[in-house]
């Protein structure tokens, strides 16, 4: 009866041996800190000094607005011109924001898909989803570098190329 047991447990070794692992190894799951992306790549900086260009640049055109209707002599109507002026500002920077957030969200998906093939991962999570994570589950450094390396634009949607700044990303 031992013997038998020994073989049994023995064949048990063998098949699950043979059946239960393939060479495979489980998959692999990462963790990224999209915050920090955003705020440390090279991109999402180029990103954030375009728009401050913008609003800079915007502001001036208000304040400049704000003294015509000042100093005009019909202030109702100054005043509902400067209004009118005031909106289409305020959707100008509204669409060039969203000019911005939309070429970062491509450049981040690259650079996370780059990530997740270069690292052989099978998964990348937001970090702000993960109940806990090791620290050697976090790729952000890694993703920020292949984030560097996409080139980002930001051009005015204007055409104007004097009303935006030039600050790109490399």
């Amino acid at each position: 009866m031992r013997i038998k047991s020994i073989c049994l447990f023995g064949l048990l070794a063998l098949t699950l041996l043979a059946f239960g692992c393939n060479g495979k190894t489980a998959p692999s799951v990462a963790v990224v800190n999209t915050d920090k992306v955003y705020k440390e790549s090279e991109p999402g900086k180029a990103g954030i000094a375009y728009l401050d260009g913008i609003s800079t640049n915007l502001q001036s055109e208000l304040a400049d607005l704000q003294k015509k209707a000042e100093t005009a002599s019909n202030k109702k109507t100054a005043q509902a011109d400067f209004q009118q002026a005031l909106m289409g500002l305020q959707q100008r920077f509204s669409a060039e924001q969203q000019q911005v957030i939309t070429t970062l969200n491509e450049v981040y998906q690259k650079a996370l898909e780059n990530s997740r093939t270069k690292y052989n991962l099978a998964i990348i999570m937001a970090n702000d989803t993960v109940l806990s994570a090791s620290p050697e589950a976090d790729v952000t450094d890694k993703v920020i570098q292949e984030m560097n390396a996409i080139p980002a634009t930001f051009k005015p949607l204007n055409g104007d190329s004097d009303s935006a700044p030039k600050e790109q990303a490399k």
